[in-house]
């Protein structure tokens, strides 16, 4: 990019595909005031009124392209007057890359300065992911700590994943949790923070918040520190709930029922800070946090125990420690074989 506007590097630039080298060719170009003018504009125009995420690649919006397509290449054959230009043209509508190119070129095109975006707000969107992912896993027994392209944090939880793009896009920022996560999101007015955890989708600007959805989980679980949290299930264009702080929302994905209510948040965001935090929990719902915080299996012989109800609160303990704790104050007893620990009843 010299002088003249390149519309389709920015509008790749813009949706976020442009590779080092081209992001480099646009910020030598705005270099000059006057190029840095054209960008500004053009930004405006894409984060203002380009919104909905339209499939480059589909079928119907090639045919809603068409015809502006034949127009632009057209019009650029009749300025370079160069029949090769024409041909070229012929050429890049067999080449389905090539197409994508002259389809964000005409888009941006009708932007910033043909006045005909109307065009396309019968068309049909489908939202498709082109970005690449990057994917940070923990085993049972790590917990790790993971900075985003836009300068939030996560702190990933034991047997957790979380994919996440190497950058983020110019109108969302989207990252996909399987298990727990709490997350410090920078505040972005126009671009909306996104967490997809199966079927259920977390929507915020900027705040604070733990997302507790493993797999096996039939209720996931978001508790909000600082800020306001929308919750909703991947089909709904709005929030199913909205929370504030010191409020759990809780989605039932059997029957796709959604509840919040206030809690006591130290329950639920202390084990960032390497706290064990049990308040009148049976023993059953409490052996699966303890197998990912220790990365071991527990095996109960008699079921009562299951049934027993813990409170207590553990602060970078040894799981010797936490199983005596547990021993004095409800009677039973435990060994260890191996990585398994085995709990059962006194004699």
């Amino acid at each position: 990019m010299n002088e003249k506007v390149d519309w389709t590097l920015l509008a790749k630039f813009f949706a976020g595909e442009a590779n080092e080298q081209e992001k480099d060719a646009i910020a030598v170009w705005l270099q000059n005031p006057e190029n840095k003018k054209e960008f500004d504009k053009a930004r405006a125009a894409w984060e203002g009124n380009f919104k909905m995420d339209i499939s480059f690649d589909s079928d119907r919006i090639k045919r809603l392209l068409s015809e502006k397509i034949n127009l632009h290449e057209m019009e650029q054959a009749a300025e370079q007057k160069e029949a090769k230009q024409y041909q070229l043209y012929q050429e890049k509508q067999k080449n389905s890359k090539q197409f994508l190119s002259i389809a964000a070129t005409v888009i941006m095109l009708m932007l910033v300065g043909l006045g005909t975006y109307n065009y396309f707000l019968s068309a049909p969107k489908e939202v498709k992911n082109e970005l690449a992912l990057i994917e940070k896993s923990n085993p049972k027994g790590r917990k790790s700590t993971i900075k985003l392209p836009d300068g939030s944090t996560v702190h990933l939880n034991a047997e957790s994943l979380i994919k996440i793009p190497e950058h983020f896009a110019a109108n969302k920022r989207e990252v996909y949790l399987e298990g727990e996560a709490f997350f410090e999101i920078e505040r972005d007015e126009n671009r909306p923070f996104l967490v997809h955890s199966a079927d259920m989708v977390t929507r915020v600007l900027g705040t604070s918040f733990n997302v507790k959805a493993f797999p096996s989980d039939k209720i996931f679980e978001v508790v909000v520190a600082t800020g306001k949290v929308g919750v909703s299930n991947l089909e709904a264009n709005e929030p199913s709930i909205v929370l504030v702080p010191n409020e759990q929302g809780s989605f039932n994905r059997n029957d796709i029922q959604f509840s919040k209510k206030e809690v006591d948040i130290k329950r639920f965001l202390c084990w960032k800070d390497g706290i064990l935090l049990f308040q009148d929990e049976k023993i059953g719902s409490i052996i699966p946090e303890l197998e990912r915080w220790f990365g071991v299996e527990i095996t109960v012989k008699n079921k009562e125990i299951e049934e027993k109800k813990f409170t207590g609160e553990f602060e970078n303990m040894s799981l010797e420690h936490v199983l005596k704790g547990m021993n004095f104050s409800l009677g039973f007893d435990y060994s260890f074989e191996n990585d398994t620990v085995i709990l059962f009843n006194k004699n």
